[in-house]
């Protein structure tokens, strides 16, 4: 079947209600955007009845659209005349190319003015196909299925889907900052962010001021981009408020102190961003420093709303969504990030907010707003 548009379906938007306009608007320019990014050229793009067409003939059109959040899946299409006939004429077409050793016909009314039902359809177009080729009819496990999706103003040929990734588009649940180590969690944190609309930028405290832009980062930045192309990337440099808790703090609060210190920051450049949440990595003790007791210590030093899209993930159901992403083999490459540097031997569990402040009264407070003003983009 030669293509000449894509059929793109999105499922949640659909239920919402009086705001389902702003949710499709979005939608269609996260989708504009992705086809740019991936280069498939001009594009009109126009909407049917829960469905956007995309009139595109670029074959890949359908999976660039199936990267965008929103879209459940997408289907390379043709769009021939809403008339029985035409629709005949280009099933036969296709079954006669195909040549499968069994199909079935699943026909939906976009329209429902349309004169036929869509079992009515079912039934007419697969006994004239099993008629006219003799190929057996199977309604489960067949090897073609035939796609006649009917819309006012044509009808819609598709053979197979590509699955979308589902959720909201992105940009509808507002601004994010997500606390990105580089390690297996935090990227995968941050597609979840993603998929439930909400605009991500990434944000990556470095250890060494001699490497700027670590490549390892930038690259699981670029792996991001294939499902969000305009995601943002800060570095703020801690060495120096490493080498103050190395002097200054016992060696097993240092992790606990140093992420209240990141919380700091990010709450701080959340209000000089409009962003309304920080998104961090963290799984349920995974680590020490994710007990319920010290998240709550760390929790404490932020001042916006803290999302845990991981919280209460296994360590193999997070890797089986990296590898699904793309960036599981990215995020074991070695790299020594801030909290590498700090690890004690014997970590603190079971952190009091009290100790904890009591410490911070040693630490140098300049050199969190030093921090923030070196702060660059990726």
């Amino acid at each position: 079947m030669e293509q000449s548009c894509v059929l793109v379906r999105y499922g949640e938007i659909a239920l919402k209600g009086g705001n389902k306009g702003m949710f499709e608007r979005r939608l269609k320019d996260n989708i504009k955007k992705m086809l740019e990014r991936d280069g498939i050229g001009e594009c009109t793009i126009e909407r049917i009845s829960g469905r956007f067409v995309l009139n595109a003939k670029n074959p890949n059109a359908a999976s660039s659209a199936a990267r965008v959040f929103g879209v459940t899946s997408a289907s390379p299409a043709l769009k021939i005349r809403p008339a029985l006939e035409d629709i005949k004429a280009a099933a036969l077409e296709i079954i006669r190319d195909v040549k499968p050793s069994s199909f079935r016909v699943t026909a939906g009314r976009l329209d429902k003015t349309f004169r036929m039902t869509s079992v009515e359809v079912n039934n007419t177009v697969g006994g004239y196909l099993k008629d006219e080729t003799g190929c057996t009819v199977r309604l489960r496990g067949a090897e073609l299925d035939i796609g006649i999706d009917l819309a006012k103003d044509g009808a819609y040929i598709h053979t197979h889907r590509i699955e979308g990734v589902g959720g909201l588009p992105v940009g509808v649940s507002g601004k994010v900052l997500c606390l990105f180590s580089g390690g297996i969690d935090s990227p995968v944190a941050a597609y979840l962010a993603l998929k439930r609309g909400c605009d991500v930028t990434l944000l990556h405290f470095i250890h060494d001021e001699k490497n700027p832009k670590p490549g390892k980062i930038q690259e699981l930045q670029e792996k991001l981009a294939a499902y969000h192309p305009s995601i943002k990337l800060l570095y703020i440099p801690t060495g120096k408020i490493e080498k103050d808790l190395v002097m200054n703090a016992q060696s097993k609060y240092r992790i606990i102190l140093l992420r209240r210190i990141f919380m700091r920051i990010a709450s701080r450049l959340c209000h000089k961003t409009g962003a309304k949440a920080i998104v961090t990595g963290d799984n349920i003790g995974q680590v020490a420093s994710q007990t319920l007791d010290n998240l709550n210590v760390i929790d404490e030093a932020a001042g916006v709303l803290t999302i845990r899209p991981l919280a209460g993930f296994d360590k193999r159901e997070i890797i089986d969504i990296a590898n699904k992403i793309g960036t599981y083999e990215t995020s074991i490459q070695q790299y020594t990030d801030c909290c590498n540097f700090l690890l004690p031997q014997h970590p603190e569990t079971k952190a009091d907010l009290a100790t904890v402040k009591k410490i911070e009264e040693q630490l140098d407070e300049t050199l969190i707003e030093a921090a923030l003003d070196k702060g660059y983009e990726g």
